[in-house]
């Protein structure tokens, strides 16, 4: 049974709908780059490991 759930976002600004303050944005950012990290290594769906580690490394297109 596969349980991994990706929005396919390329960042999460899409999910703000307001101007964070920037103590928030950095945690937002820091939070994501986790995100990506976990989700590259573990996620058991190959797609979504591979997306994400593209998205960590910067070779997403």
């Amino acid at each position: 049974m596969n349980l991994d759930i990706e929005p396919r976002l390329l960042s999460p600004q899409p999910l703000l709908t307001h101007g964070p303050a920037p103590a928030d944005q950095r945690r937002l950012e820091l939070y994501w780059r986790l995100h990506l990290l976990a989700d590259a290594a573990l996620a058991s769906d190959p797609e979504v490991r591979a997306h994400s580690l593209a998205l960590t490394t910067g070779t997403i297109t």
